[in-house]
């Protein structure tokens, strides 16, 4: 067994983690290699600050973590680094990594974007995330924007959706005669894209002709109203929520880091067979083909949504194409032998 060291920035709580790297273990694992997942911070750190808190205590024992990781990283075949070692700062771990070890760089988010924001972390990080592409044996993106962005560092760029087990996801059997469900699921801070069209849900909504369930937004998101339903979220039943939706739902405001993100809640969305409506925004449009609905203005939003819920036939008919979609495009079946296939040209013999 070629013994693989997945450095993480988030626990298993994260979807990254769990979507990224954790649903390919076994995969990993059947091809000869022994994978172990480090988190730089752990899941007790993602639950503070969801709940609107700044842990301090977790960021210390995370960077003694971390560190632990770099001095222990030669006993391994390979690295499998999530973005970076520790963010906004300079390079200098990563280099210190790739003197010992392979590395495998994974990004599904635009995080340069983030040494962007002024012109101190400009200067200091602006090339950050390219160097260590440069540094890296393989570089994993989730989409072409982010592909595009490190081919110039790296020549060995490979892209691979976030996917899900579609043998897991799948399309949940409904009655009908229901109030359908508009759904959205996410986290507090990704809730803030809701606010965009929350009043046109709401006005779909009026008269309870639809429920909205919004899952993992936050009692702080300012999300609730009436004919709303603000669900925690759980882990365990991640998947029997989008399964309870009737619709799904993915807003997105045009912007850099938008256009960086893999589009994942679609994925979860069209797997379990569900009719989408999303902004065409970054790489939602290609994900969306054919089997679901894009929509910019407020307008388009309202007569995508409204048709939806006044049509179960056409529910059925885009939620079955999605469901097709998914299986062949977005599946970890699908992506399963591609993923290892880059770590293991990558690992050292």
């Amino acid at each position: 067994m070629r013994k693989l060291l997945v450095l993480a920035k988030y626990g298993q709580r994260a979807a990254s983690t769990r979507y990224r790297f954790t649903q390919y273990f076994p995969a990993l694992e059947a091809a000869g290699h022994q994978p172990e997942l480090s988190p730089l911070l752990a899941d007790d750190y993602l639950g503070a600050r969801f709940a609107g808190r700044i842990p301090f205590a977790p960021l210390l024992s995370a960077g003694l973590r971390r560190w632990n990781d770099l001095l222990r990283a030669g006993n391994f075949g390979t690295v499998l680094l999530n973005y970076e070692v520790f963010p906004y700062l300079p390079a200098i771990y990563e280099r210190i990594l790739a003197t010992q070890v392979p590395i495998v760089l994974d990004i599904d988010d635009a995080i340069f974007h983030r040494y962007d924001q002024n012109p101190w972390l400009r200067a200091l990080l602006g090339k950050k995330i390219p160097r260590i592409a440069a540094m890296s044996r393989v570089v994993i993106a989730g989409n072409e924007y982010l592909a595009e962005y490190l081919r110039p560092s790296q020549r060995d760029v490979r892209v691979i959706p976030t996917v899900v087990d579609t043998s897991l996801y799948q399309p949940l059997k409904k009655t009908g005669g229901e109030i359908p469900v508009i759904g959205w699921i996410g986290s507090p801070s990704t809730a803030e894209y809701l606010k965009a069209v929350l009043p046109v849900l709401r006005e779909v909504a009026d008269g309870k002709r639809a429920r909205l369930v919004f899952v993992g937004a936050g009692a702080r998101s300012g999300t609730g109203g009436e004919n709303t339903e603000l669900r925690e979220w759980a882990e365990s039943r991640e998947i029997a929520d989008v399964q309870g939706f009737d619709i799904g739902i993915m807003p997105l405001p045009d912007d850099p880091w938008s256009r960086g993100k893999c589009g994942f809640k679609l994925v979860q969305y069209m797997a379990c067979g569900l009719p989408v409506v999303a902004s065409p925004v970054g790489v939602n449009s290609e994900i969306v083909g054919k089997a679901g609905l894009l929509a910019s203005t407020g307008d388009e939003w309202r007569r995508a949504l409204l048709s939806l819920v006044e049509s179960a036939t056409m529910r059925n008919e885009l939620g079955e194409a999605a469901r097709l979609r998914a299986v062949e495009e977005y599946s970890l079946q699908r992506w399963s032998w591609s993923f290892v296939r880059a770590v293991s040209d990558a690992t050292r013999f």
